[in-house]
């Protein structure tokens, strides 16, 4: 049996959208969520070292007080500034996600792909699923995600190996601005990884899209 060559028409590719089959890939997604983390622990770190220290401050400041009224006061008081770093957090997550998925679909109601299809249950259908290029391909991706991702690691520690042997002359201050550095280069790497994982899934989600429509 010959390959598929010919182009989907526009009809195909509408209905396909209708149905839920549209180009988008998930590592697309993820590298968002990183760079909103990257931006939010960016920005607001300050903060959040600020927040730790009025928390254990104000902990010191209930060494003497009675146990039950200590614990109700540094609850009350976590839960407020917990509260609104969380919901920092988790909005630009969130706004990452959707827009992401938004960038790569657009707007898409996808009845059909929502209603019950009998190939679902079907064994040979599943067995098929389980062996076909999609299950091959994304198996290869994890891997090389966790061959890649452990060389990035390995690479920056190698790297730093020199300042963290000095960081016992180093001083407090110091070592916080190392260890920082280290952090924001390993986010740095990661993303940039993403980038390019990213844009081969994409590539690969288009060409899969194409074939099957």
């Amino acid at each position: 049996m010959s390959e598929k060559t010919e182009q989907p028409t526009e009809k195909k590719l509408r209905d396909g959208r209708k149905e839920g089959q549209v180009v988008k890939s998930i590592e697309i997604t993820s590298l968002f969520q990183l760079i909103a983390l990257y931006l939010y622990f960016h920005f607001f770190t300050e903060k959040m070292i600020l927040i730790l220290i009025e928390s254990i401050t104000f902990t010191l400041q209930l060494v003497n007080k009675p146990f039950s009224y200590a614990l109700t006061q540094l609850s009350h008081a976590l839960i407020e500034s917990l509260t609104s770093a969380l919901l920092f957090l988790g909005a630009g997550v969130i706004v990452a996600t959707v827009g992401s998925v938004f960038l790569q679909v657009g707007v898409v109601i996808a009845s059909k792909a929502i209603g019950f299809k009998s190939e679902h249950i079907n064994p040979v259908s599943n067995f098929k699923q389980i062996f076909s290029l999609h299950s091959v391909v994304e198996l290869c991706k994890s891997s090389l995600k966790v061959i890649m991702l452990s060389l990035i690691f390995a690479f920056f520690f190698y790297y730093y190996a020199s300042t963290f042997r000095a960081l016992p002359y180093c001083g407090l201050a110091c070592g916080v601005l190392v260890v920082s550095s280290l952090i924001k280069w390993l986010w740095v790497g990661v993303m940039v990884f993403y980038i390019v994982v990213g844009i081969l899934d994409y590539s690969f989600q288009y060409y899969k899209i194409r074939k099957d429509l």
